[in-house]
């Protein structure tokens, strides 16, 4: 269970499987079947977090992820040359209630209020959709806490030696992310998938206060965070973390956040954001995640993935007519040529002949900006990303340097 023996993030799914001595498979139907079990008996939410044992593994799996300081995790993800990496942060696997996630276990009640401002749908069609043009996904660790609560435990029993406390999810909760571990389990093994901690993304004062997500939020606050974790993993990651946002209302509050930079920008990255293309592609909302590894090495993607890498690499910050027009009729053809062949092979089996709305565009901003961005934003890990940012050949840097949007429509 030592995170060092994990290369990819941190090791949410191969701590689970070490701890409980059983396949993710396994251990999602157990864990299932002692939830039911449990409820059935009227057993309280105590001795069903005993059963599950959830409190023994979030003790020990939080103790050694936190070891690590944040910005190694980072620096872990391994990024060859040409790769594109999405990162789908600010969302929690499964859908946590309003409450909040209860994750700490004191004097017999479960207690917590942070979560993440959105969560992954149902169907998990931000992924899919995402891993049809990325080589991987970036996702927040479902186990971690801003605000690192064996920290905020110590600190309340070293006031009050006579509470009780450990932390613990509450057991509902608890078992919905196993299950949805067991789903993605394919994508994580083959290092599709990563996970970092929380604190990565996450505004630092909030985090010395009680983490960022409070039950109840929404609306604007909900919107804003959201946005601002994206900028953070965009900023950390020197670019290299492809935003994909799951529709234009959450690209618009990236921009939003994005705008509040402009003060620190040179004249000439004012314009911050340029939209490319629109694109039409095939729609894997009804594919099955774990078919996601063998539609990924079909050659309609290889090849879209292929073309879209090379087109980016010239399309450079969007200013340049030409270079934008050429990458415009490129990635236009690139994607029709893959409509025309995803009716055809595994890809006709799983999904529906309905297209989904694509939009690319680039971003702009040069490294003498990024430390003053990262602080104005608020970021714990501003020096490695500096670091990762002025280590890249600056002419691959069109490569990354760039976002997605769902559900834009073709134009």
């Amino acid at each position: 269970m030592s995170p060092a023996q994990d290369p990819c993030g941190t090791p949410v799914l191969s701590a689970l499987e070490a701890f409980y001595a059983q396949g993710i498979d396994d251990l999602a139907e157990w864990s299932s079947s002692t939830l039911e079990e449990a409820r059935a008996r009227g057993l309280d939410d105590v001795a069903t977090v005993e059963a599950l044992r959830v409190d023994e593994f979030m003790s020990l799996y939080l103790e050694q992820i936190h070891s690590v300081p944040p910005d190694q995790w980072a620096r872990s993800l391994p990024l060859p040359e040409g790769h594109l990496r999405s990162a789908l942060t600010g969302r929690e696997l499964v859908d946590v209630p309003r409450t909040g996630r209860l994750n700490m276990l004191m004097d017999g009640r479960l207690y917590g209020a942070e979560r993440l401002p959105r969560h992954l749908s149902a169907d998990h069609r931000e992924l899919k959709a995402s891993l049809c043009y990325a080589h991987d996904v970036i996702f927040e660790d479902p186990f971690d806490d801003e605000h690192h609560a064996l920290v905020a435990m110590k600190a309340i029993t070293e006031t009050f030696p006579d509470k009780v406390m450990k932390p613990a999810l509450e057991p509902g909760l608890f078992v919905r992310t196993v299950r949805a571990l067991a789903d993605l389990a394919p994508l994580v093994r083959a290092g599709t998938v990563m996970f970092i901690p929380r604190q990565l993304t996450a505004d630092p004062q909030s985090i010395a206060v009680a983490g960022s997500s409070y039950a109840g939020m929404g609306g604007e606050i909900s919107r804003k965070e959201l946005a601002e974790r994206t900028v953070r993993a965009w900023l950390l990651s020197g670019g290299r973390a492809v935003p994909l946002f799951a529709s234009a209302d959450e690209e618009a509050a990236f921009r939003d956040a994005a705008a509040l930079l402009a003060p620190l920008l040179p004249e000439q990255e004012k314009g911050f954001m340029h939209r490319l293309a629109a694109l039409a592609l095939p729609n894997c909302g009804q594919l099955d995640t774990r078919h996601m590894l063998e539609i990924r090495e079909e050659p309609l993607f290889t090849s879209f993935r292929a073309r879209q890498r090379q087109a980016l690499a010239f399309v450079g910050d969007g200013e340049d007519t030409d270079a934008l027009r050429l990458y415009r009729e490129e990635m236009r053809a690139a994607a029709d040529e893959t409509n025309r062949l995803s009716s055809r092979g595994l890809m006709a089996k799983f999904t529906v002949p309905k297209a989904l709305g694509w939009l690319t565009g680039s971003m702009i901003m040069q490294p003498r900006s990024w430390t003053a961005a990262l602080a104005a934003l608020g970021a714990i890990t501003a020096h490695s990303a500096a670091e990762a940012w002025y280590e890249r050949d600056s002419g691959t840097r069109a490569l990354h340097h760039h976002y997605a949007t769902l559900g834009a429509g073709e134009s």
